[in-house]
């Protein structure tokens, strides 16, 4: 009798561990489950960007919401029209260092170009202050790299009066990875002044 009891025990000992182990299994499968549609909705989300000089870059595929992105990308371009066309000699300097973070390769062109005038010289010796008016700003979402154009009038004011031109410029925009001078993630690739006629 006492084996009797004894082999009864083990049974019900053995079927309750196998009934843990069960468990556990099938516990262990779900989690595993869930972790990996977690982890593929992830991979899913990222998506992989190359520039035109051929970097790669990771970027979040719902950061690049059409309607979202392009008001990101119609605040870089006006964040660069204004620290690149309005200034005055104590902003110069600061407002170009920043600018250029927005730009690409053009930038350094660019720059040179008001290191040959000497904008900043000319700033202080006729106590110059520049001004812009944005009009439009407008971003193609429909070409790879963006394009688009932005319009507006940049006056120049000094003692005896002032001046305003107009200010129209084409652009292309390139998505690179975000960083604390460049929060929205994006590089003007290209950049023409397509009219600077002073206006009536």
């Amino acid at each position: 009798m006492k084996s009797l009891f004894d082999y009864k025990s083990a049974f019900r000992t053995s079927m309750l561990f196998f009934a843990l182990v069960c468990c556990f299994c099938v516990v262990a499968v779900i989690a595993t489950a869930v972790y990996m549609h977690r982890e593929s909705e992830k991979q899913y989300a990222m998506i992989y960007v190359m520039d035109k000089s051929g970097a790669i870059s990771t970027a979040d595929r719902t950061e690049l919401d059409v309607s979202g992105r392009l008001f990101e990308y119609e605040d870089h371009v006006k964040n660069f029209y204004r620290k690149w066309y309005a200034f005055d000699e104590s902003s110069f300097q600061y407002n170009i260092e920043s600018a250029l973070y927005l730009i690409g390769d053009v930038g350094k062109q660019m720059y040179q170009k008001y290191v040959e005038d000497n904008i900043l010289r000319t700033l202080k010796q006729m106590n110059m202050s520049v001004t812009v008016e944005i009009k439009e700003v407008y971003v193609d979402m429909n070409t790879m790299p963006r394009t688009g154009y932005i319009t507006g009038i940049q006056t120049i004011k000094r003692t005896r009066g002032s001046v305003s031109r107009n200010m129209n410029c084409t652009f292309e925009l390139w998505d690179v990875s975000r960083s604390r001078e460049n929060a929205h993630g994006v590089k003007i690739e290209k950049w023409e002044v397509v009219n600077n006629s002073v206006t009536e």
